[in-house]
């Protein structure tokens, strides 16, 4: 049985099933995919009592934010998944622009950047 069949059968049952980090991961992104909400938040949902350390999942939260638009949320969530040593560095940093961009604070931010970095 294939991971979204058993994710779908526990949503029929009202059960919970043990799913590990990558199983969730590729659920979480099927539904991505399939512009499914519900499935999406219930799989994040899942994952991340299941596994809250798991910073790949902790980035598809953030991309949750992303998504509603909560992007001071967002960023303040990239602030922290960078402190992981194992966190997705270019990820992070493309999500950060999209929040940026989205919020109209790029140019200032790259300002700010420039400045500091000199």
């Amino acid at each position: 049985m294939t991971p979204l069949e058993r994710f779908n059968e526990m949503r029929e049952h009202g059960t919970e099933a043990y799913f590990d980090a990558d199983e969730i991961v590729e659920l979480i992104e099927h539904f991505d995919e399939e512009d499914d909400r519900r499935g999406y938040t219930q799989a994040l949902e899942l994952g991340l009592r299941l596994h809250p350390e798991d910073v790949e999942i902790q980035t598809m939260k953030c991309r949750l934010y992303m998504y509603d638009k909560e992007y001071d949320k967002a960023l303040q969530m990239i602030t922290s998944l960078r402190n992981h040593a194992d966190a997705e560095t270019m990820i992070l940093n493309a999500m950060e622009l999209e929040c940026l961009y989205a919020t109209d604070r790029a140019r200032s931010e790259e300002r700010f950047r420039g400045s500091r970095d000199r």
